[in-house]
């Protein structure tokens, strides 16, 4: 077989996923297997995992491509009966408890209390550790203080607007259409202006229309009015995407250093920011840096009682999660 050929075959799926878990489950060697959805996810739970656990175990991370595949590898291997508490399952919860949903529970499966785990890494506190240990301010002193309460003040302002387009996808989703969420670009839909103040652009429902490929039904204006009031006993992370969250947090950032830096620059100093922060790799440049979710604590807690008694877990704190 050629090296293409090999390659090709082991291209993420299901088929390729539960040969590799076959080929490295042991019920008699310490590993733990853990199955994600996507790449970021990966990166996530291997980190915490490994933190958690400490060098007794060796972790092994499978990506299956997306939350039902997930569920469907978690159905074929407790079908094999080869399931074991070092096998364990990772999803994000979306919209599951808003939707006519109905999941598989098992204490092996992990399901976020937030939308998805990006939500985890948008918070004041977070935005706070950015400015303090990743903003490189030269030549200058500089308080970040009104930037943090500003960012504080609009990530709530950010909510309220992106409610109605969230109410809008649970109620297309409702009435039995799939809006394609991935296509959405939230710069043609919200503004973040220059003094880091949010607001609203026109052409919202056209524009949602167009990116998710859905043309609304009857009456569903009607029913994102009812959907929003719903969604007011929720905390917002319960309900906004994870990925609006950080397009949020990634573009306000970009504009305060764009007014920080004009501040610098007026008394000879300059700022830089000290790792490449993007929507696409927000997870992975702020893992190490943060605290473990609580939810997910309790949860290796639960399979792995020791390791949190000797203290090699530890529940998050600077992750702001539901209120």
């Amino acid at each position: 077989m050629s090296l293409i050929d090999e390659l090709r075959q082991s291209r993420t799926g299901r088929t390729a996923v539960l040969h590799e878990f076959k080929t490295n489950f042991d019920p008699q060697a310490q590993r733990i297997h853990a199955f994600v959805e996507g790449y970021e996810d990966m990166i996530f739970y291997r980190s915490y995992i490994e933190a958690f656990v400490g060098p007794e175990y060796k972790v092994f991370t499978y990506r299956c491509g997306n939350k039902d595949a997930v569920y469907e590898v978690f159905s074929k291997i407790c079908d094999a009966n080869s399931k074991s508490r070092h096998t364990l399952f990772f999803v994000d919860k979306d919209l599951s408890d808003l939707m006519p949903e109905v999941w598989p529970h098992d204490e092996c499966i992990h399901v976020t209390e937030v939308y998805s785990i990006e939500n985890y890494f948008v918070s004041g506190s977070v935005f706070r550790r950015i400015c303090l240990e990743l903003l490189r301010v030269r030549k200058v002193a500089f308080n970040f203080e009104p930037l943090i309460r500003m960012f504080e003040l609009q990530l709530d302002r950010f909510h309220d607007e992106v409610k109605t387009i969230m109410a809008w996808i649970i109620c297309v989703r409702r009435a039995g259409l799939r809006p394609n969420v991935q296509n959405i670009e939230l710069d043609s839909l919200i503004e973040i202006t220059h003094e880091c103040v949010i607001g609203a652009l026109p052409a919202r429902q056209r524009n949602l229309e167009r990116m998710t490929g859905i043309s609304s039904p009857r009456r569903t204006w009607r029913c994102v009015r009812r959907t929003i009031r719903e969604l007011e006993s929720r905390h917002p992370k319960h309900f906004v995407r994870g990925k609006f969250e950080s397009w949020f947090m990634v573009v306000f950032l970009q504009r305060s250093i764009e007014i920080v830096s004009k501040l610098c620059r007026e008394v000879g100093g300059s700022i830089g920011l000290g790792v490449n922060l993007n929507v696409a790799n927000l997870i992975e440049a702020l893992v190490g840096r943060l605290g473990m979710p609580e939810s997910l604590y309790e949860f290796l807690r639960y399979h792995y009682p020791p390791q949190a008694e000797l203290g090699l877990g530890y529940p998050g704190v600077e992750i702001s999660g539901p209120k």
